[in-house]
């Protein structure tokens, strides 16, 4: 369980210091800020952001990033498999959390389908994990890869 920002697109972000070398990026509008699973805030990103997370080197680089700051100053790291992981909840929560739509670019479907297709989705992510043993990590890491 995190804190999260809960509307967390592009037009509540910004720019602070301008060309300085030291600028840095500040969210805004807390208004619906609560806590609950990262993977639910970061697959959000992932439905909102198309035009920057738009591919899976992108939403790799998003993901490695959110779990360096969330670890900074901690004694436990993220590892590269945390990175992995975390991207395939992201990609089960935003499918879960926003079902299909004309607004993120998926036509509408009747519950049933919708309901099967999340079902099939969360079978292929269990897959796609990093496992435990090494030797199916080769068939995970290209699954994520078809995920993303």
């Amino acid at each position: 369980m995190v804190t999260l920002h809960a509307d967390f697109h592009c037009g509540n972000i910004l720019i602070m210091g301008g060309g300085n070398p030291d600028r840095r990026l500040c969210a805004i509008d807390f208004e619906f800020a609560n806590v609950g699973q990262a993977e639910f805030e970061l697959g959000y990103a992932f439905v909102v952001n198309k035009a920057l997370l738009n591919s899976a080197a992108n939403k790799r680089a998003f993901v490695k990033g959110y779990v360096e700051a969330v670890t900074a100053g901690s004694s436990d790291h993220g590892t590269p498999q945390d990175v992995e992981n975390l991207l395939v909840d992201c990609e089960m929560a935003s499918v879960k959390a926003w079902p299909p739509s004309e607004f993120i670019g998926v036509p509408d479907t009747d519950v049933d389908t919708y309901e099967a297709l999340v079902r099939r989705l969360a079978e292929f992510c269990s897959l796609a994990r990093v496992p435990a043993d090494p030797l199916k990590e080769v068939h995970a890491a290209t699954l994520r890869e078809e995920l993303l």
